[in-house]
């Protein structure tokens, strides 16, 4: 009855991304109902209750679809199993959007994004402007007209950082000085300029971004939200389904918000503050070393604690010189330091948060661009262009400051700069840490990032310079 297996393990490629113009081309071969990744969900969904082999599921699956499709839906719906949903991997091309939409797509955190950059293109003068601005014609036409006086003062910059660089680095290549002139004339490009970028993630996740997108109060994404639906649930209709915001997702912060109004708590002390970098909170190192003592088996949590406040000083620093003596290049650190929490503040440029957002296993929490917290002024524009720069930054305060009149502060931002700033609650831990910090301190790492890590990692040095090597 029992029969010891004589083959080795089996491993099948059973899908992976084509490219959407070459599954057109197949489309006339073939009915066009097989060319969906709901084959693929419908197939392991049934892994679990059949007693068929997996391609021998991928097989019915793909001859008969739409009875795939109603027992996916069934599976992921009905029975509640979403993460068969996850699957299914879509690919968009994200065009001709703002650099402010991009943020707010680029913050959720099951995607991958691979967005076109400002520091190694130059910009070409496309812009969204949104329609929220037609409010009032006046409205429109002025913020175009600085919109438009944005993008001059751009190409006047980036001709004279050319010059700037070129002088300052005599024996650099043009190549070089052309990549550091971009890299700083961007900050005064405005947040409305347009963006390109490719998406991928799967249908479960794909779901959740339509959602968030359609209870957004940015009727440019709301736009982003249309489009991805309308060009994904033809394809599969039976995993793209609760897309209508809930009363919470639409609803909460605006409640809470409106709550808060009432006791009149803004007001200008909280601008004062100007610290780039706060630490907020920092866990006790005792629960790494003695997280590292249990995964080794050396008993129950409380007596590996017991352990760990045994040690000494300098014990506990040779514990953990030799947990991590050990780690290359490509090397993580042990999941044990995933324990560790840090809770930093930070106020921060939007050419910046570009580089910050990306670290997607972080926990960021948001403030809008803010006028009050100041520019971020690239050190090549201060000693070469200040005067261009700062009128037109002057220029955008006062044209934000009268439209905020009739118009919110999320929608105002689209005319601010690269310069403009936020304030962003970061929570990471100590493995994630080091990696922001491997990465984002290397002398290659945009200059404004770098400075942010660097501070980040000055204010925590003491407690983690030895485990994390840094």
């Amino acid at each position: 009855m029992f029969q010891e297996k004589e083959d080795k393990v089996k491993i099948t490629l059973a899908g992976y991304n084509l490219d959407a113009n070459i599954i057109d081309g197949f489309k006339y071969l073939s009915p066009n109902s097989i060319f969906t990744p709901e084959t693929i969900s419908a197939a392991y969904a049934r892994i679990s209750r059949s007693e068929k082999t997996i391609d021998e599921l991928r097989y019915e699956s793909i001859k008969d679809v739409e009875s795939a499709r109603k027992s996916t839906e069934n599976i992921v719906f009905g029975y509640n199993h979403y993460s068969v949903a996850e699957h299914a991997v879509f690919n968009f091309d994200i065009c001709d959007v703002s650099r402010l939409a991009s943020e707010y797509i680029q913050k959720h955190r099951l995607i991958s994004c691979t967005e076109k950059s400002q520091r190694y293109t130059a910009a070409n003068g496309g812009y969204v402007l949104p329609e929220e601005f037609n409010v009032d014609l006046k409205i429109r036409n002025i913020c175009q007209n600085l919109i438009i006086e944005q993008f001059e003062t751009y190409y006047q910059i980036l001709d004279k950082l050319l010059v700037y660089f070129k002088d300052k680095y005599p024996d650099k290549k043009y190549k070089e000085i052309d990549f550091m002139a971009k890299e700083d004339a961007r900050y005064i490009l405005p947040l409305c300029a347009t963006s390109q970028f490719g998406l991928t993630l799967n249908a479960r996740n794909l779901e959740h971004l339509i959602l968030t997108l359609y209870s957004s109060n940015i009727l440019e994404l709301r736009q982003i939200a249309d489009c991805l639906l309308n060009s994904s649930r033809k394809i599969t209709p039976s995993l793209i389904r609760y897309i209508d915001p809930t009363p919470y997702v639409k609803y909460a912060k605006v409640e809470v918000q409106s709550y808060l109004d009432e006791y009149k708590l803004i007001n200008k002390e909280h601008k004062l503050s100007l610290d780039l970098v706060s630490l907020i909170s920092c866990d006790n190192l005792d629960l790494l070393v003695a997280s590292i003592i249990y995964s080794l088996g050396y008993g129950n949590y409380n007596y590996c604690e017991k352990i760990t406040k045994s040690l000494s000083k300098i014990e506990t620093e040779q514990l953990l010189r030799i947990a991590t003596k050990d780690m290359g290049i490509h090397d993580s650190l042990m999941r044990e330091y995933e324990l560790v929490d840090l809770i930093f503040e930070i106020i921060i440029s939007a050419a910046g948060y570009g580089q910050l957002k990306r670290h997607r296993m972080t926990t960021q929490i948001v403030n809008e661009y803010d006028i009050y917290l100041g520019v971020t002024v690239p050190e090549s524009i201060q000693n070469s262009c200040f005067d261009i720069y700062n009128e037109i930054i002057k220029k955008t305060n006062r044209i934000y400051l009268e439209i905020n009149k009739k118009l919110p502060n999320h929608i105002c931002s689209y005319i601010l700069t690269n310069s403009h700033r936020r304030r962003v609650l970061l929570k990471t831990n100590l493995r994630e840490m080091y990696h922001i910090a491997k990465l984002r301190t290397k002398p290659e790492a945009q200059w404004d990032i770098r400075q942010i890590t660097n501070k980040m990692i000055g204010l925590i040095k003491d407690k983690i310079s030895i485990q994390m090597g840094i």
